[in-house]
């Protein structure tokens, strides 16, 4: 009954003119195959200046309404080390944003990996992101990010 129910709501949206992708906070899906391996992250602190404004560049570009942001916080920032691949920072940010149809789209957690003093990924509600938030990983205000609407 379930995948019924998804085949008639893809018809409505494709009848109707609009498509998933609105419903959403980003300007455009991802691109990306993913696949979750559980690997360690290592907590480290308090999320850094460069890392702070790399996230706020990456929102003003890839958001469809970067500047109605509001309720947002950021984790502190975690190291990943895959015993065979790169080093991997990734910090969290939840927040409050406005969707392709103008509405708020309620709290979301987004998981930011950062490399090079910029964004090389982001993800909504990624499962690692919204498990630390379970498990008590500690969040801030992030204003710089909420100013976003005031220029």
């Amino acid at each position: 009954m379930k995948a019924h129910s998804k085949v008639a709501f893809a018809i409505a949206l494709g009848l109707s003119g609009c498509s998933a992708s609105d419903y959403g906070i980003f300007s455009s899906a991802p691109k990306v195959e993913t696949i979750y391996v559980e690997v360690p992250l290592f907590i480290k602190g308090p999320a850094t200046g460069w890392q702070k404004q790399a996230i706020i560049q990456y929102v003003r570009n890839e958001f469809k309404d970067p500047y109605s942001i509001r309720d947002a916080e950021i984790s502190f920032y975690g190291i990943q080390a895959e015993h065979s691949t790169r080093e991997r920072t990734i910090v969290c940010v939840q927040l409050n944003a406005r969707n392709g149809y103008g509405g708020y789209a309620g709290r979301r957690i987004i998981q930011f990996e950062l490399g090079s003093r910029s964004v090389r990924a982001a993800t909504e509600d990624h499962p690692q992101c919204t498990e630390m938030h379970g498990k008590g990983l500690r969040y801030g205000p992030f204003p710089e990010l909420e100013a976003l609407n005031r220029l």
